[in-house]
């Protein structure tokens, strides 16, 4: 995993659509002031608040791919994440036993231009290819999905615009972030449509988590804000 971050060992990686200067919410996210942005996402920003952010997250560092910074590896650029690992003997105390099994979750998170059977197979070939003599290596793939953008100038993104405006009293802010919804690109591709994502947890609600939580006031400006959405969106034709 660590050649693959570093860039070596060729191939996993390649072949997505790349990021430019202008397109919707990757870069534009430097012309903001720090001061004007959530506390939250502030943090995200390099130089003026990656200790912030490492604070916030319980790390010591934040290594990733070269050339990039924080918020856009954070943003819009693909990764490679181990989940869980296991083998061997796991109860206290010393052991000298040598596993016979071993085992691992891996799971990549995928951009525009990517495609989840391609990548999971050169995966599957990198990883295969590192066994020593004498050692097998198995990979199942579990799931998959064609990862999705939307235009910030799209009529969708600009209805929701419009409601969060109205319901917050403020601009928002325009994210990317990445996540397991393998529909939104099926919706794009088969209905034709724009598809905008309004989130309305904070950094903190620890979602998927055991103790996940959800404000009551955020709750309910969800519910003004999707009321406002769907008048803006008859109101626009989308």
């Amino acid at each position: 995993m660590a050649a693959r971050v570093r860039g070596r060992g060729g191939g996993v990686g390649r072949g997505w659509r790349r990021l430019t200067r202008g397109e919707s919410g990757i870069r534009r996210i430097t012309r903001f002031a720090v001061d004007d942005l959530p506390a939250k996402i502030a943090g995200q920003v390099p130089t003026e608040g990656e200790a912030a952010f490492r604070a916030d997250a319980g790390v010591s560092a934040t290594p990733g791919e070269a050339g990039y910074s924080l918020i856009e590896r954070l943003w819009g650029r693909p990764t490679l994440d181990c989940n869980g690992i296991w083998g061997g003997f796991q109860g206290e105390g010393a052991k000298t036993v040598i596993p016979a099994t071993a085992g691992a979750k891996l799971s990549c998170r995928l951009v525009p231009g990517q495609d989840p059977d391609d990548i999971s197979d050169k995966l599957a070939r990198y990883l295969e290819s590192l066994a020593p003599d004498g050692v097998e290596v198995s990979v199942r793939r579990l799931h998959g999905g064609r990862p999705a953008s939307t235009p910030l100038d799209a009529r969708s993104v600009r209805a929701a615009a419009q409601a969060l405006r109205a319901t917050f009293g403020r601009e928002p802010v325009f994210a990317r972030t990445g996540g397991t919804i393998p529909v939104v690109a099926d919706f794009q591709e088969l209905l034709g449509c724009e598809v905008v994502l309004v989130g309305f947890g904070l950094e903190d609600d620890r979602a998927h988590a055991p103790n996940e939580k959800l404000a009551v006031r955020d709750y309910l400006r969800g519910i003004a804000t999707s009321a406002r959405l769907l008048r803006a969106l008859a109101g626009s034709g989308a």
